[in-house]
């Protein structure tokens, strides 16, 4: 449609031209008017080509001399050594260094992506190199992470972090329901595990790790199995890939209400309503998105259920549940487990109901505290 309307607006520019001017008498150029002008829409064409050029390679100039700038002044600030640029340097590889390496020094992501790219190469997988790159974190301050900031690559974990180790692709239950960081380093990261659950896994192999950071969220992180000690622990590979699961989106009370539970799906199968047998369950705690409840009852990961809560005297408040993970309960002598789940499909008017059913609950612990 446009081009259509540019030929009809070229048509008619043309034959009001030809009106316009059809009794005026142009005059036959001569030589040298031919040639000046030739040689000006030479000129005008070479200006077109080259100034672009000149303009851009004069701007990637500037902007390096202004890195070059930056980048010695971030080097005196965070205190960094010959030997630390020099290493720097060697990860950041070849082209504009300077650029590279202040888009290093001040974001983590990149700081991580290419401190993992550079250590994966066989050549630089020394003890010595991990421990430099160690020193160089903590100067730039990326040792640690603020509560909220999301985790870049399984090198920012702690030691407080525990969690479970699953197949690759990831099952419906762990095959190591609990395993807890004991070291951390540039180089690897190692899991403790009871000396059974550690005949369970084989070198070289890809697990997924999946662990919770205290008020942030689930991470998947997908490792390879270097070695096991005798201590017992598990020494992992690292990695950048980190699938991180937000958590925590609405507020969470503690509660205590037994109630039936009905099963919508079990490992993969859509239960019929002339099988259904409800099983007891006890809320143990409850938010806008979640709950967790213990039961004897045996779940595993993406089982489906219905819970359904008294919402007052008149009503109920019925909600599909998605199971996350289970989690074994401490001194526990029964058969019973901790699972964790999700509601899922809420429509907003439910989901407004619930969060008033959990304020609702909030106060009456207030009033009793």
């Amino acid at each position: 449609m446009r081009y259509t309307a540019l030929l009809v607006a070229s048509i008619f520019a043309y034959a009001d031209a030809r009106y316009i001017y059809k009794d005026v008498k142009w005059k036959v150029a001569g030589t040298q008017e031919i040639i000046l002008f030739c040689v000006l829409l030479a000129l005008f064409i070479l200006a077109l080509v080259f100034i672009p050029k000149w303009l851009s390679k004069r701007n990637r100039k500037l902007q390096h001399t202004f890195a070059s700038s930056a980048l010695q002044d971030e080097f005196q600030k965070l205190k960094l050594t010959k030997e630390d640029i020099l290493l720097l340097r060697k990860i950041v590889g070849t082209g504009d260094t300077d650029a590279l390496l202040l888009e290093l020094l001040q974001s983590r992501i990149k700081f991580e992506e290419e401190i993992h790219e550079y250590l994966e190469r066989k050549e630089n997988k020394k003890s010595e190199t991990g421990e430099h790159i160690g020193r160089i974190r903590l100067k730039l301050g990326f040792n640690t992470y603020p509560p909220d900031f999301p985790l870049q690559a399984t090198r920012s974990i702690t030691k407080d972090i525990s969690g479970a180790l699953f197949t690759v692709p990831q099952g419906t239950s762990p095959l190591i329901k609990r395993v807890k960081v004991s070291n951390c380093n540039e180089l690897f990261f190692e899991l403790e595990a009871s000396p059974e659950d550690c005949s369970l896994v084989s070198e070289g192999v890809k697990y997924q790790f999946v662990f919770t950071r205290r008020g942030d969220a689930m991470y998947t992180a997908e490792v390879k199995l270097l070695s096991k000690t005798f201590e017992p622990r598990l020494q992992f590979t690292h990695s950048v890939a980190m699938i991180r699961r937000q958590s925590r989106k609405y507020a969470r009370v503690n509660v205590n209400i037994p109630l039936q539970a009905v099963p919508v799906l079990i490992k993969g199968e859509m239960i019929a309503k002339d099988n259904v047998s409800p099983f007891p369950v006890t809320i143990t705690d409850i938010s806008g998105g979640g709950s967790s409840f213990i039961c004897e009852t045996p779940l595993a990961r993406n089982d489906r259920i219905v819970l359904s809560f008294p919402e007052n005297s008149k009503s109920i408040l019925s909600l599909k549940a998605n199971v996350l993970r289970d989690e074994a309960i401490e001194g526990s002598t029964d058969q019973k487990m901790k699972y964790h789940s999700e509601f899922v499909d809420i429509d907003d008017r439910t989901r407004e109901k619930l969060i008033k059913f959990v304020l609702d609950r909030q106060m009456r612990q207030k009033k009793i505290s």
